[in-house]
């Protein structure tokens, strides 16, 4: 049981248009005096809660916001993990990996090939996770030219294109980049209940990420589906993300953790979620704190 709660509230400078990350370090101490760390980043824009509803003291307590709810259960489980002497993916599973290889996270319009290739010398991923669309100002047209570009280079892609197009300009899509490697296709469009029928039309691997953190799944017919793409900050609790893990094994999905552009206390979490529930192999998209 926790008996002592202790917030540390932080703001990094990041180079992205929003300038600085914004969270709270969450310490949680038990009656026998063990302590555990974890992290509430609510990511703006994306999060149904502000930090300032993670710090209110009745929303704490009731810890119904999705980041939050994160926050203490990886701090619980942190406490769990000393008193065990176990690593946190040991206690998730007792098979869980030892090595996760990194998707490498590239700009569309700027990438930097000759930093992606150093970085594979360092664990990367020859997979690298590109956004296209809506994040990046682009038409379809641009979107197909950049994946086009990258694919030319021998990269596999994780192309994301946050539900920027109508089924219509998907369809355009698809037919444009025919002839690329990619891995999936994460949320292409804005009504996800019209992925079942672009999967039909193009059979282009798909990956949700919106829809799970939207609660939307009841919406999408699985059948079309290749692969979760989970972030815990956004799901909430253990439970709701162990549910998500337990749909994927049933309907034999892929399962990707990845970051809300957490500090390195909440990545460490992430990667042992990811270690715990990965398939070996599978490059986890964690590919963010060079950004912080």
């Amino acid at each position: 049981m926790d008996t002592l709660v202790r917030l540390f509230p932080y703001k990094l400078p990041i180079s992205t248009p929003d300038k600085w990350r914004s969270g709270v370090i969450v310490e949680l101490e038990d009656e026998e005096g063990f302590i555990g760390h974890a992290e509430a980043a609510p990511l703006e824009g994306f999060s149904k809660e502000s930090l300032s509803d993670v710090l209110d003291h009745d929303s704490f307590l009731s810890s119904e916001h999705p980041s939050l709810q994160f926050a203490l259960d990886m701090a619980r489980l942190e406490i769990l993990s000393v008193k065990e002497g176990k690593p946190i993916r040991r206690l998730l599973n007792p098979e869980a990996l030892d090595y996760l290889p990194v998707h490498p996270l590239v700009d569309s319009a700027r990438g930097n090939n000759a930093e992606r290739n150093e970085g594979s010398k360092k664990g990367l991923s020859p997979i690298l996770k590109l956004k296209v669309g809506k994040d990046r100002n682009e038409n379809v047209q641009e979107a197909i030219d950049s994946v086009n570009a990258w694919s030319s280079k021998g990269h596999m892609l994780r192309v994301d294109a946050n539900r920027s197009w109508t089924l219509d300009e998907a369809l355009i899509f698809a037919k444009g980049v025919k002839g690329a490697s990619i891995d999936y296709l994460e949320e292409p469009l804005q009504d996800p209940s019209q992925l079942s029928a672009f999967f039909s039309e193009t059979k282009m691997p798909i990956a949700l990420d919106e829809t799970l953190y939207l609660d939307q799944l009841g919406d999408v017919d699985l059948r079309s589906i290749s692969t979760f793409v989970m972030k815990p900050t956004l799901i909430g609790s253990l439970v709701k993300l162990e549910r998500l893990v337990y749909i994927a094994k049933k309907h034999n999905l892929q399962i990707v953790i990845s970051s809300s552009f957490e500090s390195n206390i909440g990545l460490r979490h992430l990667a042992q979620l990811a270690a715990a529930w990965h398939k070996e192999g599978c490059p986890v998209g964690l590919d963010t704190a060079r950004f912080l």
